[in-house]
C-alpha cells in the first residue's frame, strides 16, 4: 500500500508539471482597462482650533516651560490711555493708513500723546502696565532700562481699586508701609526710612505734611532706593511722585457719585475737551463729606484743579494747571497703650492697647471736639511747564511751580503710659 501510493503520487506530479508554463504564458498579455469612479464629495466639517497648550505642555526646545500670557487689564483699557503707547515727542507726527499725515492738532492721539511725554507721565500704558516713564531719569526711559526698583500705579489700577487717597495707594506697594501720621498727614516707611516729606507732584517737591487726594491723579510712582542724585535732599529711602492729569485733547465727560457706610458722600467730575487746534482744557473737581466709625469722627474737603495746554508752534508745548484743596477733619490719636514700664522717661518694655471699645475716643469729647482736636489744611498750588524741542533734537524744558500750604492741627491725648508704677518712677508724669 506505501508503495502504490508513492508511484501515484509521482505520476500525479510529472501529469501537472508541463501545464505551470502554459498558465504563466496566458497571464502575462495586457489587462482589460478599469475605470473607477469617485466618490461623491461630502461637505466638509469646519476645522476647530486646536486648544493650545497649557503651560505643563508647551516647552521650547532647549526643554524650557512657557508660561501662559497673563491679562494685567489691557483688554479693559480706556480710550484715553491707547493714545499714549505710541510716545510720541512733542511736535512729531503720526502716518494715517492710507498713507497722509494724521492730525497733531488739539484732540489727536498725536497731541495727547505729546503732552503726556512733555508732562511726565507715564507712557506705553497698556492696563495696569506702564513701559516707560520720566521721573526716575528726567527722560522718558523705558522701566526695563532704568536701575532701580519702580512701581507705577496707573489710572486704571487706582480706578478697579477704589483708589481714593494716597495711603490707600501705597497700601499694597511692596517695600513700603504705611503710617497713621498722627491723624493728621501721610506718612510712609520706604525700605525701612521713615519719612512724611519724600512726596512730589510732577517731579516738584511737595513736602507739606497733610492728606492728599487722588482725585485729579493719573498715576502714582514710586522709587525705592536712594535718589538724592536725582530728587536732592531726602529720599534715602525712596520717593513718591503723583502725575496730575493733563489737557490732553480728549472729550471726557465723567462724574462720579459715591456713597458709604457712616453717610459718606463723593462726588468727582472730569471734563475736557479741545478747545481750538491748538488749545485743549480740563477740570478736575472733588467734595467730600463723612463721618467714621469713631465717636466725634468727621471729614469734609474739597478741590479743584483747571489745567490747560497749548500748542502755539509745531514744537512747543505750554502746560498750566492751578489747585485749590481744601481739609477739614477731626484729628484722632486713637487708642492708648496700657501696662507699659517706663523708667526716668526710657520705655523697660511696652504696653498693649488697651481694652476698650473700638469707638472710644480719648480726645476732649463733645461739644468742642473739633475745637480741640482738629487738622486743617489748605493748599494752592501753581504750575507751569515750558517745553520746547530743536529740528535737531535738543529738548529744552522749564518747569515753574508755586505753592502755599496753610496747616494747622491739634489734639488731645492720653498719657501713652498709663499704670501706678510708671507715675511713682516718673515724677514728671504726675499730675498729666
Amino acid at each position: 500500500m506505501t508503495g502504490a501510493a508513492s508511484v501515484g503520487a509521482l505520476t500525479l506530479a510529472a501529469a501537472l508539471t508541463p501545464t505551470l508554463p502554459a498558465l504563466a504564458q496566458s497571464q502575462s498579455g495586457p489587462l482589460p482597462p478599469i475605470r473607477v469612479e469617485a466618490p461623491p464629495e461630502k461637505p466638509r466639517a469646519v476645522s476647530q482650533a486646536k486648544p493650545k497648550p497649557v503651560a505643563s505642555q508647551a516647552r521650547s526646545a532647549s526643554g524650557a516651560q512657557r508660561l501662559p500670557p497673563i491679562d494685567v487689564g489691557g483688554a479693559r483699557r480706556s480710550a484715553r490711555v491707547a493714545p499714549v503707547r505710541s510716545a510720541l515727542v512733542a511736535g512729531s507726527t503720526v502716518s494715517s493708513g492710507t498713507g497722509g499725515a494724521a492730525s497733531t492738532g488739539a484732540g489727536s492721539a498725536a497731541f495727547a500723546a505729546a503732552v503726556a511725554n512733555v508732562g511726565r507721565n507715564p507712557t506705553d500704558v497698556h492696563g495696569y502696565f506702564a513701559g516707560r516713564m520720566s521721573t526716575a531719569t528726567k527722560t522718558n526711559t523705558p522701566i526695563l532700562d532704568i536701575p532701580q526698583s519702580v512701581t507705577v500705579l496707573t489710572r486704571q489700577q487706582l480706578d478697579d481699586r477704589n483708589t481714593l487717597s494716597l495711603e490707600n495707594a501705597l497700601a499694597y506697594v511692596p517695600g513700603v508701609t504705611v503710617q497713621q501720621g498722627e491723624r493728621n498727614r501721610d506718612q510712609i516707611t520706604i525700605r525701612g526710612q521713615t519719612t512724611s516729606a519724600d512726596f512730589y507732584i510732577d517731579g516738584i517737591r511737595d513736602d507739606a505734611e497733610y492728606y492728599r487726594d487722588l482725585y485729579n491723579i493719573q498715576a502714582v510712582e514710586v522709587i525705592k532706593g536712594p535718589s538724592a542724585l536725582i530728587f536732592g535732599r531726602g529720599g534715602g529711602g525712596g520717593v513718591v511722585n503723583r502725575v496730575t492729569k493733563k489737557a490732553d485733547g480728549e472729550t471726557i465727560n465723567e462724574l462720579r457719585v459715591v456713597g458709604g457706610s457712616f453717610g459718606r458722600k463723593r462726588i468727582t467730575a472730569d471734563f475736557g475737551r479741545a478747545v481750538t487746534d491748538t488749545i485743549a482744557v480740563r477740570l478736575n473737581a472733588l467734595y467730600e463729606q463723612s463721618y467714621g466709625y469713631r465717636d466725634f469722627d468727621k471729614l469734609e474737603r474739597w478741590g479743584v484743579n483747571p489745567a490747560l495746554s497749548w500748542k502755539p508752534f509745531e514744537n512747543t508745548f505750554v502746560l498750566f494747571n492751578y489747585e485749590h484743596f481744601r481739609d477739614r477733619r477731626t484729628a484722632d490719636r486713637g487708642v492708648p497703650s496700657f501696662g507699659g514700664f517706663q523708667f526716668l522717661g526710657e520705655n523697660i518694655y511696652p504696653g498693649y492697647p488697651l481694652p476698650t471699645p473700638r469707638s472710644a475716643f480719648f480726645g476732649v469729647g463733645n461739644p468742642s471736639v473739633r475745637d480741640v482736636n482738629y487738622a486743617r489744611n489748605n493748599m494752592d498750588r501753581a504750575a507751569l511747564v515750558i517745553d520746547h524741542t530743536t529740528e535737531f533734537g535738543l529738548n529744552i524744558r522749564n518747569q515753574l511751580a508755586w505753592a502755599n500750604y496753610d496747616k494747622l492741627y491739634q489734639n488731645t491725648f492720653p498719657d501713652q503710659t498709663l499704670g501706678q508704677m510708671s507715675q511713682q518712677l516718673n515724677p514728671a508724669l504726675n499730675g498729666l
